[in-house]
This record gives C-alpha cells, structure tokens and sequence, in this order.
C-alpha cells in the first residue's frame, strides 16, 4: 500500500499529474492496463492516508477544534475504557459504579460501562479510545459556553495569578466574591421583586442540589409552610434537602433514607383528582 501511495504521488507530480486524475484515467491514449494500475493505486493509497489520518486521531496527534462530527473508532465503551472503569470500580463507593450494573440490566447488555473522557473541546468530546461524541448536555451544563472555553480559561488562569487561593466564604469575603455577586444581579430587571423590589440577593452555591435546597428555604421562610409539591420521575438531587423532594428512582435514591425526611409526602398519580 505504502509503494502504490508513492506511485499515485509520483503520478501526480509529473507532467500528467498536473491534470486532475480523473482527466488523465479518461485520456483516450491510455490503454486499459495503465487505467486499472492507476485506479488501484489511487483507492490504495486513499486507504493508507485515512489510515494514517485515523490512527494520529486515535493516538491523540489532532487537536480538537470543538466542532467534529461523531466518529467511532472501536465498540462502545471502547477497551481502555473498560479497564478505566474496572480500576474505578475498585476506589469508588459501590453506590456510584453499581449504577453500571444496573443499567446493563436494564438493557439487557452483558457490560453497560461509560466511556471515558479524555479530553473536551466546544461540544465535541474524545474519550480515551479516540472516539468522538457530541455533548448535548453541556457536561450537566458546566460547560455551558462549551468545552475548554478560551474565555472561561483566560478567567481560570487570571484568578490563579491572585495570591489568594480560598477566602472563607460567609464567614470572610473576597472582592471577587463581591464582583460575581453584582454581576448575577445586573440580569434581574430592576423592580421585579414580588414587591416591586430589586431581586438583588444571591446565594452562592456548589451544585445544583445547593440550588434547590436554597429555593426550599426560602419558600418556607417566605410562606410559613413545609410542603413541597413534587412530581413523579423528578430528579433534584441526592442532597438530604434535595432528597426529599427527588423521586427519580426513589427505591433505589430515597427509600433507604425514607425515616429521615419526614413531612415531604409521595405525590399523586398523574392525572389525579
């Protein structure tokens, strides 16, 4: 393959070569036996540089730009993300990696392991088999400016040039702090609290389960009352305050800590009265 990649290329650059291919295979002078050297010699080396142009993918040689299309390059999950998973297996509480068994029964697969990611870039994701996926979910929608923002880095790494690595929160501010703060409430239109007001307050928070419980205690200081309306197949998070009003498979999620999130009742059947 590599000497018919060699013949094509000399082809091309000799006086012949400076028509396209295809003109010099149609040329009348060419007899039947040069046409199918020629051809063959083309399709071999075509072969050759997808070759090579796959496995500099599958080695990691391309950088990602952030806009390619999926390509899979080995089943999935593919081997070395098995083996990753295997090696997680092992460190990671089992209520984390038994969800893989769970889902290959539910599937009906004999293995149902992630991939796993190796790098990321706008919403292309390369696992470490080389194969590419296109995030739709914005990596839970941290990434919600893409992957490997330039932006989003250039702010990392300015931060990472204060000497300041961790003020503590609550308790002692930073400027920074301060500056995200009044930046989250320029959104808010003025006076489009339920009064009229500025909704100019914000808790910071580490996830969205932090969100959520948040929204609880503000409703019930607010209101006065404990309930919390929730629906059927809702996910809100594991947090114990979150928990409580999560009943996305609530056997396996919230029945085993039922007794410690008492005054939050199942809802209804859908449809109900």
């Amino acid at each position: 393959a590599m000497r018919s990649r060699v013949d094509v290329a000399s082809s091309l650059s000799s006086p012949e070569g400076t028509s396209s291919i295809w003109e010099i295979l149609l040329r009348p002078k060419m007899d039947d036996r040069r046409v199918l050297m020629l051809a063959a010699g083309a399709a071999a080396g075509a072969a050759v540089v997808s070759l090579v142009l796959l496995n500099k993918r599958r080695r990691g040689g391309a950088a990602l730009r952030g806009d390619e299309l999926p390509l899979l390059v080995t089943e999935v999950p593919g081997p070395r993300s098995q083996a990753v998973v295997s090696r997680l297996a092992q460190h990671e509480c089992p209520a984390i990696t038994a969800r893989r068994a769970r889902r290959a029964a539910a599937l009906g697969l004999m293995s149902a392991d992630p991939i796993v990611w190796q790098c990321a870039k706008g919403s292309c994701v390369k696992d470490v088999d080389g194969n590419l996926f296109v995030d739709v979910t914005a990596g839970f929608a941290v990434a919600a400016a893409g992957h490997s923002s330039e932006a989003v880095r250039r702010a990392l790494r300015a931060q990472l040039e204060v000497p300041l690595m961790h003020a503590m929160g609550d308790a002692f501010a930073c400027e920074t702090r301060v500056r995200l703060l009044e930046e989250l409430s320029s959104f808010f239109p003025a006076g489009s609290g339920p009064g009229g007001e500025a909704l100019g307050l914000g808790i910071l928070g580490c996830s969205g389960a932090d969100a959520i419980q948040a929204a609880i205690k503000t409703a019930v200081l607010a209101t006065g009352r404990v309930g919390v309306l929730g629906f059927s197949g809702g996910y809100h998070g594991l947090a114990h305050g979150a928990l409580g009003c999560t009943w996305y498979k609530s056997d396996d999620f919230r029945a085993p800590f039922a007794g410690q999130l008492d005054g939050l009742p199942p809802p209804p059947p859908p449809n109900s009265k």
